[in-house]
């Protein structure tokens, strides 16, 4: 879990080099490999904490929790940057 977060963070930190027009595709690459290691970690995760009998039912509450993250976090994040959000 650690290594994908550092995938995550290495890439999200190579924006910084946004400079050089390829960056833009190695970001995409670190990230993805980051994010998608991290979302195959949490029914791996899932399973060995609760076990594979409840796996369909956990694993719909925490995809729909972490669905719902997600849309919300921009919301919450925004004020904090002193963006403002047009929600039409």
């Amino acid at each position: 879990m650690i290594i994908t977060i550092c995938f995550v963070a290495g890439g999200i930190s190579l924006l910084l080099l946004r400079e050089d027009p390829g960056v833009i595709y190695l970001f995409a690459v670190v990230f993805g490999i980051g994010l998608g290691g991290d979302y195959m970690i949490i029914p791996l995760m899932a399973a060995e904490l609760f076990g594979v009998k409840i796996m369909g039912r956990l694993m719909g509450i925490v995809l729909t929790a972490d669905g719902v993250a997600e849309a919300v976090a921009p919301l919450l994040a925004a004020p904090i940057n002193g963006t403002r959000l047009l929600v039409t």
